[in-house]
């Protein structure tokens, strides 16, 4: 009996980091690397930062190939302007 109460917790332990990441992954809070075993080629599209002005507005910049850009976006409309700020570090 003791053994299956040990798996029990052991689950409920894995099940709430499993989910604790994903909200602050879902949140922005955390970036987790791309792991995945396709190519190693470079997303097109990167959000470099992101800021929420309000719950519905915000801005961000984004590099798309390799030019940057500035966006603000709201609830009923989005403008992409070209950045001129410091260009990041590739990663």
């Amino acid at each position: 009996m003791d053994l299956y109460i040990r798996l029990f917790l052991a689950l409920l332990v894995i099940t709430a980091l499993y989910l604790t990441l994903k909200l602050l992954r879902g949140r922005g809070a955390i970036r987790m690397p791309d792991l995945s075993l396709g190519s190693s080629k470079r997303r097109r599209l990167e959000v470099l930062e992101r800021l929420m002005i309000s719950a519905q507005q915000g801005v961000a910049i984004v590099r798309i190939d390799d030019q940057q850009y500035l966006l603000s976006f709201s609830a009923g409309s989005s403008n992409l302007q070209p950045y001129a700020g410091q260009p990041r570090e590739q990663r």
